[in-house]
């Protein structure tokens, strides 16, 4: 039997902190699953203890997606400075100092990546102070309103990933405050907020070629000494879609604190706002002929159209979701307009000022290069599609390929980079100039990972949804440590069959509590077919595992998706301890080596912190030193007697098997390249054998055993 979906909400447990650790613990009263080896992933980094402490650790079959992810996680680390006491922790977005930056080194361009990448990280201070240093530190207030940014809409996205609604609550004064410093750029005849393209991070963009050549005309020879180079570089005033999207998302954000906080007044007039604004988008910014989100210029209104990546930013901002919109996205999915091998380009290859390689030393081009900063915007908003099923384009497998080509960005000379830009047709950054773009933190990733490949969604309400979009291919993946409500996660999802649902019942009513047996609950695929329902749950058993059978007799589902959703008695909340999946046993000839029982040996390994000393990575199982992995419930096809078993596997190293622990054994040993197949003969028992690998040497990686000649199973896939 395997459990599907093994989701672990973990708290109230007592962790004794060890005063030697130089991070203590903000969730010391949480205790993590221990399935991956944390360790093995960061032993390489500096300081490793601080992501020991503070980030979800992952596991994928994707070499290059999760080596970029433990990459990202050092930019993350390099970039949280400690203000002074007062102001605590904050982000910045260069490693060395620029002289453009607000206070204490933060930049508001790139703050609203910082909340939603720093969300997921386990230390809650770090966000919550940056939050404060906008909203009560006075960062634009001090130096005027500099750059634009989505602050607003980042900080309600902080709170639906970590729950503290109360916080988010005590920012209303600090959103309203900081979002109507930027009255100055809106225009009342228009009805939209203006800002020239340097001002929103995309200096040398298609506005300032529209009007920046001979006599305000557009540009017609680049080097043509007649044209205005600061208006190219700068970019006029301009009504842009990016940037008013923002302005929605930040108003509706307002609207909805402020019905939070009960103040349904101002929720109104805020959200009237939102709706003002996207409507002048729509009749202002969307240009039919192209069916586009396109730049208009302040005062002329001298019309930019062609394709800029910025076309996608409204849909990741909920702005702009009608099928004619939809359409007009799916336009730009190609590799006529945006695609390239490190892309996507900040402008249409198609357009007559796009550049594949720079015309200038200047480190910022967006007419074509190749951002990271656009580029998870872009994957944001195609994560939105494949989920909502919209596109026919911008389906799962496109995403996947969008997201492997960004990880396959994040590279330099082979080993994980970020910088400023990419070129978008050859392997090298075009901006990434020494001590300035190093290691640069004006993107995202980790919110990548968590919110688009494996599809959580939070909510500001108790509730946990997740709607993956991993490939088909990808034989496991693993999430551990992941903060969300106060609790830490742990996933490992698998498809199988499955006819019911276990759910750990917690209820602390005996006790005067105010935990209660959930009132209802329902269990829905991920395309809402409808598996089972308990309205008026009267049989719910308290402090107990309670099994729903689904609706229809004999019904068995297969799907690695799932959505319990429970709802709480009034007066009363819910707490689920565990969730278990029960399938029938797996068959054969193949049996996968991380559904066995791993183990290690007591003795020499007693009293040391090395758990199994077996890990879970890449759809098998590491054996470590004094470590083994026993399958059981093998079937031969002989009966008693001698037959053909084949250990697959890979790295340097040796492991022993041995048939049902009797005396004799046969080793395998592998050299280091590649997976490899290893037959050996081994003595079958009638009916169900037990198979055990006992590690003896190096750190031999197992991914299956399979009864029988491998060639003879060649239908199966191996990894």
């Amino acid at each position: 039997m395997f459990l599907l979906v093994f989701i672990a909400f973990i708290f109230g447990l007592a962790y004794s902190q060890d005063p030697s650790r130089p991070y203590p613990l903000p969730d010391s009263y949480l205790k993590s699953t221990n399935i991956l080896e944390h360790a093995t992933y960061v032993k390489s980094f500096d300081d490793p203890q601080w992501y020991l402490d503070n980030i979800p650790f992952v596991d994928f079959p994707d070499q290059h997606i999760q080596d970029v992810y433990y990459y990202r996680a050092t930019v993350i680390k390099r970039h949280i400075k400690w203000g002074h006491e007062g102001h605590g922790w904050l982000f910045t977005e260069f490693i060395h100092p620029v002289s453009w930056a607000s206070k204490l080194q933060t930049i508001p361009d790139s703050v609203g990546h910082h909340l939603v990448e720093g969300r997921w990280l386990r230390n809650p201070n770090y966000i919550k102070d940056l939050i404060l240093l906008y909203t009560r530190g006075g960062v634009e207030v001090l130096s005027g309103i500099t750059y634009t940014h989505y602050l607003h809409d980042a900080i309600l996205e902080h709170a639906q990933a970590t729950g503290d609604v109360d916080f988010l609550i005590s920012q209303l004064d600090g959103m309203v405050r900081t979002f109507n410093l930027w009255d100055v750029q809106f225009n009342d005849s228009i009805g939209l907020y203006h800002r020239t393209p340097l001002s929103d991070a995309q200096e040398f963009s298609l506005p300032g070629y529209i009007v920046g050549g001979v006599d305000g005309k557009p540009v017609n020879v680049w080097n043509d000494t007649r044209n205005n180079f600061d208006l190219i570089w700068l970019g006029p005033e301009t009504y842009r879609p990016n940037f008013n999207a923002y302005m929605v998302a930040g108003a509706r954000a307002i609207s909805q604190v402020a019905t939070l906080a009960g103040n349904s007044s101002l929720s109104e007039q805020w959200s009237a706002r939102a709706a003002a604004i996207e409507e002048r988008m729509n009749s202002f910014l969307w240009e039919d002929s192209i069916k586009w989100w396109i730049d208009v210029v302040e005062g002329s209104n001298i019309r930019a159209v062609g394709r800029q990546m910025i076309g996608y930013f409204p849909y990741r901002f909920d702005v702009g979701t009608n099928e004619t919109i939809v359409k007009g996205l799916e336009a730009g999915l190609t590799s006529e307009e945006f695609l390239t091998e490190f892309g996507p380009t900040t402008l249409e290859m198609t357009n007559p000022y796009y550049t594949a390689l720079k015309n200038l030393t200047y480190c910022c081009v967006w007419q074509g290069q190749s951002w990271p900063f656009s580029t998870s915007v872009f994957l944001d908003t195609l994560a939105i599609l494949a989920r909502e099923d919209r596109s026919t384009i911008a389906t799962k497998e496109f995403f996947n390929e969008a997201l492997l080509t960004y990880a396959r960005t994040n590279y330099k000379d082979g080993i994980p980079y970020t910088a400023e830009s990419h070129y978008p047709t050859i392997d090298m950054w075009s901006g990434d100039s020494t001590n300035h773009s190093e290691h640069y933190l004006h993107s995202t990733y980790f919110n990548n990972i968590f919110t688009d490949l494996i599809g959580i969604l939070p909510t500001l309400d108790d509730r946990f949804q997740m709607h993956p979009l991993v490939p088909d291919n990808w034989t496991h993946f693993a999430i551990e440590s992941l903060p969300y409500h106060g609790t830490l996660l742990s996933i490992l999802p698998r498809a199988r069959q499955f006819s019911s649902v276990s759910l750990a019942i917690f209820d602390d009513t005996a006790r005067d509590g105010v935990i209660k047996c959930p009132s209802s609950v329902r269990i829905t695929t991920n395309n809402h077919t409808m598996l089972a329902e308990r309205n008026h749950w009267d049989a719910c058993v308290p402090n107990a595992l309670n099994t729903i059978v689904f609706n229809a007799a004999g019904t068995i589902v297969e799907t690695d998706n799932l959505q319990i959703t429970v709802f709480n008695e009034l007066m009363y909340a819910v707490a689920i301890s565990e969730i278990q999946i029960w399938v029938p046993a797996n068959t054969g000839p193949r049996y996968e080596a991380e559904d066995g029982l791993l183990g290690t040996f007591i003795g020499g390994f007693e009293g040391r912190g090395t758990g199994l000393n077996c890990t879970i990575d890449s759809g098998g199982v590491t054996i470590h030193e004094g470590g083994w992995a026993e399958l059981a419930g093998v079937k031969s096809t002989v009966g008693t007697g001698s037959g053909a078993l084949t250990v697959i596997g890979k790295g340097s190293g040796s492991v022993v098997v041995q048939m049902n622990w009797l005396e004799k054994n046969a080793t395998v040993a592998f050299d280091g390249v590649g997976v490899q197949q290893k037959e050996i003969q081994v003595d079958y028992l009638e009916g169900e054998n037990y198979v055990t690998l006992f590690w003896e040497s190096g750190e031999p990686w197992i991914d299956a055993i399979v009864v029988g000649t491998a060639a003879a199973n060649s239908t199966m896939s191996y990894q």
